[in-house]
């Protein structure tokens, strides 16, 4: 996966750890005066928190990533250009067990990928959009891909598609 679409996908956790830091630095290097201890002594115990939570997600990332190298089907997704890692891995934990899915259309419709019919007497919608049931996760996951692989040459049937 290209640093652009690792980068889309880690966003998140990034900021929230940059703006975290910031404000400990801040607290640190410029100590707010009149300020009432028990307000203190509370941002100082949720920054701690943040940050300790911040570690143990970065050692179960490292340990969902250990495991998923393990994964056949993790390999197979991770060989469409475009799909990282951790983005196959988000897709196989998502599904689970493909054999539940009788039919791939099941598997269509828990991804919330399926269109919805919209009719009423004779009229017939010309624009459906898609149902949105199912998991979101894996709905996105399935839209990072397909961003990723559109960009650059990475896949360029994809992008002529």
């Amino acid at each position: 996966m290209d640093r652009y679409c690792q980068n889309i996908y880690e966003s998140f956790s990034l900021r929230s750890l940059r703006k975290v830091e910031a404000l400990h630095i801040a607290m640190v290097d410029n100590p707010v005066k009149n300020v009432p201890y028990g307000l203190e002594m509370t941002l100082r115990s949720m920054l701690n928190t943040i940050l300790e939570f911040q570690e143990q997600l970065t050692k179960l990332e490292k340990i969902i990533l250990e495991l998923s190298e393990t994964l056949e089907e993790v390999q197979l997704l991770e060989s469409i250009p475009g799909v990282g890692t951790k983005l196959a891995t988000a897709v196989v934990s998502e599904i689970g067990d493909a054999s539940q899915f009788r039919h791939p259309k099941q598997l269509v419709a828990y991804a919330g990928i399926d269109p919805s019919v919209f009719s009423s007497g004779k009229f017939v919608a010309t624009q459906n959009k898609i149902t949105k049931r199912g998991s979101k996760r894996l709905r996105r996951a399935m839209y990072l891909a397909v961003t990723c692989g559109l960009r650059g040459e990475l896949n360029p049937r994809l992008r002529e598609y």
